[in-house]
């Protein structure tokens, strides 16, 4: 059995927590805002509630995938995540010159990740 860094241990709970939280977002937006998809066709709901928690949804499943990958140390896991991470990194700076600006926070902890992910003891455990 391969031991897992502490990091590793962290971005993994981490993840699991965030995909859960992203999943009742995404529920909360689906049925709050959308009224799902009857309410979509019904005209007393919105598209773009239906949308956006529909994005909740998948987005949660995905964190949460990676984060079962992240504890089990398989390369998938440490793959998607960096994947992922270098999506949100280039999204945050798109979006970093638009008001209000703050996704450069979100630019920073993408960068961190990627680079604690490819730290050379780090990926070993991914081997």
């Amino acid at each position: 059995m391969r031991n897992r860094p502490f990091g590793v241990t962290l971005l993994a709970i981490l993840a699991v927590i965030s995909g859960i939280l992203s999943i009742c977002g995404g529920l909360g937006s689906f049925f709050s805002f959308g009224l799902g998809l009857v309410g979509s066709l019904l005209g007393i709901g919105d598209a773009a509630g239906l949308g956006s928690g529909l994005y909740g949804l998948i987005w949660g499943i995905v964190t949460i995938f990676l984060g079962i990958g992240l504890w089990n140390l398989h390369r998938w896991g440490w793959l998607g995540t960096i994947f992922f991470q270098a999506i949100n990194l280039l999204y945050a700076l798109l979006a970093i010159f638009t008001p209000p600006h703050v996704p450069w926070i979100s630019a920073v902890i993408s960068v961190i990740i990627i680079w604690y992910l490819t730290r050379p003891a780090v990926r070993a455990a991914f081997r």
